[in-house]
């Protein structure tokens, strides 16, 4: 109902983790001017509230709707993200706050997280040494450099990433490529998000690359846009350890976990999507 967490159904998976990251795809607040685009959006401010209550300690911002609002727009809602206790990457004052990582400690293990972006609508939402904005991955060089930056300051590296095409099931090229590039440059997990469903994981010489997990918060029309889940990752010294936890999204835009049945069916699907395994080549 109207008011409630939209992540109640899935709290207490993000809860129980030590670390739980989510990809912000929206201004928040009440500043800025819409920009001259398709859809904008924005949310209320009791949204980061809603985000801390379920759990989450990190957001990225790297998307094609951060900026919906305009520079004073990401302003805000990066103000209020910080001002609710949550680490923000994937955008910032300029380049160099934007392709930051945060270094967050957990159980004595320096853990980077790195927000990128490969959908981007107008160049200009890029950000520069002296513009604010969201870090780019359309220069491979530059994402690659950001998470070895990032390697170097820590035990692990989780990278969020937005790319892909929309309702795809298969990676494209450039998400192989990416892949590719920054899985070489230290990324343990590569996790990401645009295409409005589900596509493959795999193993990349140890690292974790799941190439769509889909909506979560959101007004989904069809099953397969409403059919998502969370990604568990488990790291240790051993290597990575994963697990997806099947959801669904119901009428109000909410993910519900799923019965076994129905959320094996979701493991057995997206297992068909693992490139060169399934339905889906391997590009890269």
């Amino acid at each position: 109902a109207r008011g409630d967490n939209p992540l109640a159904g899935l709290a207490d998976v993000l809860s129980a983790a030590d670390l739980a990251v989510v990809n912000v795809e929206t201004a928040v607040g009440v500043r800025g001017t819409p920009e001259d685009k398709s859809y904008v959006f924005q949310a209320r401010a009791e949204l980061w509230d809603a985000l801390v209550e379920a759990g989450v300690d990190v957001i990225s911002l790297a998307n094609n709707h951060a900026l919906d609002y305009g520079r004073e727009g990401l302003e805000e809602t990066i103000a209020g993200a910080r001002a609710a206790g949550l680490a923000v990457v994937g955008a910032g004052e300029n380049a160099d706050e934007a392709y930051a990582p945060a270094l967050i400690d957990v159980r004595g293990t320096t853990v980077a997280v790195v927000g990128l972006t490969r959908v981007i609508p107008v160049v200009e939402w890029a950000a520069r040494p002296e513009q604010p904005g969201l870090a780019s991955a359309y220069d491979e060089d530059v994402a690659v450099a950001a998470v070895e930056r990032a390697a170097a300051l820590a035990d692990t590296v989780l990278v969020t990433i937005h790319w892909g095409r929309e309702l795809n099931p298969c990676p494209v090229d450039h998400q192989a490529s990416l892949a590719a590039g920054l899985t070489a440059a230290g990324a343990d997990v590569v996790a990401g998000h645009h295409g409005h469903r589900l596509q493959g994981l795999e193993d990349r010489d140890g690292a974790l690359v799941a190439y769509g997990l889909g909506n979560l918060v959101f007004y989904a029309r069809t099953e397969e846009t409403r059919t998502t889940g969370l990604l568990r990752v488990v790291l240790s010294p051993d290597g990575v350890e994963h697990e997806l936890v099947p959801a669904r999204i119901d009428d109000e835009g909410s993910p519900q976990p799923l019965p076994p049945d129905p959320a094996q069916e979701v493991l057995d699907e997206v297992a068909r999507l693992t490139p060169g395994q399934g339905n889906c080549p391997r590009l890269f």
